[in-house]
Parts: structure tokens; C-alpha cells; sequence
């Protein structure tokens, strides 16, 4: 069985909202993990000083390579990224680690390729989401890894990031006054996606 790693290209109006986190965040050297065809990657293109995409379905990535972009065409289950320790001011994994059955692995290699100072930001599906079996079960039925906000905290926590600030995405936007409102109280544990903004934890010297 394939797993693709992008951005479900079935959620039009995801992109809207995940760009208010990217002008917030991305700056530097910037990696797109699962760039799909290339709507977040051309966010990010806008903010950074380099963006790489890289996915494992070759044939969506086409258009990106045409406009010059620098994607790989990368299989995530062979857990090793592609690129050299600290290489990275900010990452995004975008409805990605759902699809993988051991996202801690892959969380500790995009820990080692964003650098001490830059920022990862992980996308996943809320599962409790009150309409999650009516959407997210019937249109993306590849989902295999479902967890609530804590456990996939002591996920990224176990690969040494620290969770920064956290939202849901809908059906609000996080940077309206209700979307701050929202994602402030315990309702957000049960709207749609879960959005993490991590950094690396400090390490200790000896």
C-alpha cells in the first residue's frame, strides 16, 4: 500500500486558513513536507528565502517543477529525511502523519533537520471532531494514526520538540477574534484539525 503525503487537495478552502500560520512563522530555509501539488509550498515560497518540497507522488508535483520549485520525491516510510542535521528555519507537515503508522519516527527526523532556532508545524485531523466519521472517515479513509491533542503532544514531546501555541482551524479562523476565542476554550478539542506550533527543546550542555 502507497500512503501520499500532501495536502488533501479536496479541502479547498484549507490553504486560506493554514496561511495566516505561515506568514506568522516561515522565514529562512523552509521545507514542505507532503507539498502534494504545491499550494502550501507556493505560500511559503512567498516568505522564505528557499523553500523544498518533497512527497511521494512524483506525478503532483509536475506543475512545481515546471515553475522551478525544488521538490524531492520522497517516500516518508523509509523514515530517514533526506537532508543534513539543522538545515531548516521552519517545517511544515500538513496532513501528513495521519497516514503514517509510526509518526514519531518521522517527527524525530524533522526535529534533526529544523534548526535549534526555527519552528515545526504539524497538521493533523481532530478524530473527536463532532463530525469526524461523517467528513474526514468517509472522504479520507487512508487515515491510520488517530490521536487527541495530548497524545500527539507526548508524541512531539517523546521526539524533543515543545508545543508552543495550538489551534483548530475551523469552522473559524484562528487570527479573527472568534478564532482566538475559540481555540482559548476547552470546545476547540472537539472542532476539526489540530495544529501545533513546535520548537526544538534547549539541549542540555554537559
Amino acid at each position: 500500500m502507497l500512503y501520499r503525503f500532501a495536502f488533501p487537495y479536496s479541502h479547498s478552502n484549507r490553504p486560506t486558513r493554514v496561511v495566516a500560520l505561515l506568514r506568522d512563522y516561515v522565514r529562512g530555509n523552509a521545507l514542505d513536507v507532503g507539498c502534494g501539488d504545491g499550494r502550501n509550498l507556493l505560500y511559503m515560497d512567498k516568505f522564505s528565502d528557499k523553500v523544498i518540497g518533497i512527497d511521494l507522488a512524483r506525478n503532483r508535483m509536475l506543475d512545481l517543477s515546471r515553475l522551478g520549485k525544488c521538490v524531492v520525491e520522497y517516500d516518508l516510510r523509509e523514515i530517514s529525511i533526506p537532508f543534513k542535521d539543522n538545515s531548516f528555519d521552519v517545517i511544515l507537515c500538513a496532513h501528513v502523519l495521519e497516514h503514517i503508522p509510526n509518526p514519531g519516527l518521522v517527527i524525530s527526523e524533522l526535529a534533526s533537520v529544523c534548526r535549534q532556532s526555527g519552528h515545526i508545524i504539524v497538521g493533523v485531523p481532530n478524530p473527536f471532531c463532532v463530525y469526524y466519521d461523517f467528513y474526514d472517515e468517509r472522504r479520507h479513509p487512508g487515515h491510520i494514526t488517530k490521536m487527541s491533542w495530548r497524545q500527539w503532544e507526548r508524541v512531539l514531546d517523546d521526539a524533543g520538540l515543545v508545543v508552543t501555541k495550538r489551534y483548530t482551524n475551523f469552522p473559524l479562523f484562528w487570527n479573527t477574534t472568534w478564532g482566538k476565542i475559540v481555540n482559548s476554550l476547552p470546545i476547540k478539542n472537539y472542532l476539526s484539525d489540530m495544529w501545533f506550533v513546535c520548537r526544538k527543546k534547549r539541549q542540555k550542555l554537559r
